[in-house]
């Protein structure tokens, strides 16, 4: 007897083992596809590099999304559910599947904005985080954005445990709310405002496949061009122009406020649509020296998108030109207006230069710009092309640097004594200038940053007019003594390299950009350099230590230790 009841006892252990190793084999890799793709996105696996992403592009566990600026990505997994990415977000998808059992899933947002809609499920989570925090959801509707000192958790349906991981502190965020866990391990919960739950129900129908509709001001993007046609002239009329073609939402209006620099009352001009480029004119008598002050009101459905940014506080600037004077040679004097595209300049971008000179009589033989760079000694010198009077030539970007450009013009007589006029007058003693502005598009971009652990890092300045010949990422733990150089190894117009695990310590990771240009001048971003860096989230390692009891009343129990580092 006892001989049978072992020999059924080990057939069903047999039975239950071989049944564990099916199960196993049947386990698989989660998968997702990116079925809408706007602009630039970017998907990479463990074992590849990045590449394009198109839709249908499938997605495993492993994987990573990245989105660049003014884009957005959609992801739908086999239940339905789906992301919806905004412009400059990376995340990573992990999770595990057993038939049509979902057995787990979760998306890292390493920094960006992200709008869920999460199909309720009968036992498994899914588990957003980020180097702050975690959010475990089922069936719930919301909005999870962080990249900052504070992440933002909004249910707009549903409920959701949200737990700040430097801390362990956790809530339950329910419809209507928003939960904020910050990086010195704080966690609040408040009301959402109307801005976080339009931008929930705006999005979701941006994300969709009924094409464009209006997002929210606090989360769609606009990307366009600004322009001036032609370049502003005091008492001449030009047309402002904003292109908002790269934006992928329905415009409704745009309004255009302008201001003389140094004044303080803005103008208001409606502007005129078509398709997706606004236009207004600005009359000659609103056109003064020394410049323009604007910023575009964008409104987007029942909202309003200011660009720049700032609006009234920070208004962009567009130089306004001036007729001057030249020095007198014999009986010739010499008035023009010099102009320079493109309208407004930027920091290292070629400027084209004219200056008409057709009302002059006398005949000409040659004309130079000369122009310095702010806090440079010598001018340096640039032959004009001279085509019926009208001289042009480009000042290259190299030489277009903050806070502004100074100039002044060399005319040449072609008489018996080969005259030399300058333009204005004063020529080096007294130039003239046009302000630029700083460089702020170079941002470094970061991957997954984790105490402890190696990280990476790229500098793209593709969209700097001047020959880089190295790129180098100075960092340093929060409120360290000093910075540590790395040296980023350039691929065409695109320099990266990976952190030192040593010197990633959790909470942040302070840095600045160093550009060395052929010249042998080298720049920093932000311009302070060291005395102000940027700062990025650096995501804790949690630390536990188990201490059972050992007398009395402890005996039968555990101290636990947790920390961060």
């Amino acid at each position: 007897m006892t001989k049978k009841i072992v020999t059924i006892c080990v057939l069903v252990l047999l039975g239950v083992l071989s049944l564990g190793q099916k199960t196993q084999q049947d386990k698989k890799d989660i998968s997702a596809y990116i079925v809408k793709v706007i602009r630039d996105v970017n998907m990479k696996s463990p074992t590849t590099g990045w590449q394009k992403a198109v839709p249908l592009s499938k997605l495993k566990s492993g994987y990573e999304v990245q989105t660049d600026k003014g884009s957005l990505a959609m992801i739908l997994f086999a239940d339905q559910s789906k992301l919806i990415l905004r412009e400059k977000s990376t995340v990573t998808i992990r999770g595990e599947v057993q038939g049509k059992e979902i057995l787990s899933r979760s998306v890292h947002m390493d920094r960006g904005n992200m709008i869920f809609n999460v199909k309720k499920a009968e036992t498994e989570q899914f588990r957003f985080s980020s180097p702050i925090s975690v959010a475990s959801i089922r069936g719930t509707e919301g909005g999870y954005n962080t990249g900052g000192s504070a992440d933002f958790f909004t249910i707009s349906s549903g409920l959701a445990e949200f737990t700040n991981s430097i801390s362990g502190r956790s809530t339950m965020v329910s419809t209507g709310n928003t939960g904020i866990a910050d990086s010195s391990g704080g966690m609040n919960i408040r009301k959402a405002n109307k801005k976080e739950l339009d931008n929930i129900e705006n999005g979701s129908k941006e994300g969709g496949d009924q094409g464009h509709s209006a997002g929210s001001a606090r989360n769609v993007t606009v990307s366009g061009t600004i322009g001036f046609d032609p370049s502003p002239s005091v008492g001449n009329a030009t047309t402002a122009k904003l292109d908002l073609s790269p934006t992928d939402t329905v415009i409704s209006r745009v309004a255009f406020f302008y201001r003389t620099k140094g004044t303080t009352q803005f103008t208001q001009a409606d502007m005129s649509l078509d398709g997706k480029i606004a236009s207004v004119e600005v009359p000659g008598a609103k056109i003064q020296s020394p410049g323009l002050e604007y910023y575009f009101a964008i409104s987007i459905g029942n909202h309003t998108l200011n660009l720049p940014s700032g609006g009234s506080g920070a208004p962009g600037s567009v130089n306004v030109s001036k007729a001057v004077t030249s020095s007198t040679s014999g009986l010739v004097t010499i008035t023009a207006t010099p102009v320079f595209n493109p309208s407004p300049v930027r920091s290292f971008t070629n400027i084209q230069s004219s200056l008409d000179l057709s009302s002059v009589t006398a005949t000409l033989s040659g004309v130079t710009l000369r122009y310095r760079r702010s806090g440079d000694a010598v001018f340096k010198s640039l032959a004009l092309t001279l085509s019926n009077k009208i001289a042009n030539g480009t000042v290259p970007g190299i030489d277009v640097r903050a806070p502004e450009l100074e100039y002044y013009f060399e005319i040449k007589l072609a008489d018996s004594l080969n005259a030399e006029i300058l333009l204005p007058g004063d020529g080096a003693s007294n130039p003239m200038k046009i302000t630029v502005p700083p460089l702020t598009r170079i941002a470094p971009e970061f991957g997954l940053l984790k105490s402890k652990n190696v990280g990476s890092v790229r500098v793209d300045f593709s969209s700097l007019q001047a020959n880089v010949t190295a790129v180098s990422l100075f960092y340093r733990k929060q409120n360290d003594q000093t910075f540590t150089e790395l040296i980023l190894t350039p691929s065409g117009q695109v320099a990266s390299g990976q952190l030192a695990a040593e010197k990633v310590r959790f909470p942040k990771l302070e840095y600045y950009t160093s550009i060395r240009l052929d010249d042998g001048s080298t720049i920093f971003i932000p311009e302070d350099g060291a005395s102000n860096p940027e700062a990025t989230a650096v995501q804790a390692i949690q630390r536990e230590l188990r201490i059972p009891g050992q007398t009395g009343s402890l005996q039968k129990k555990v101290l636990v230790l947790k920390w961060s580092e």
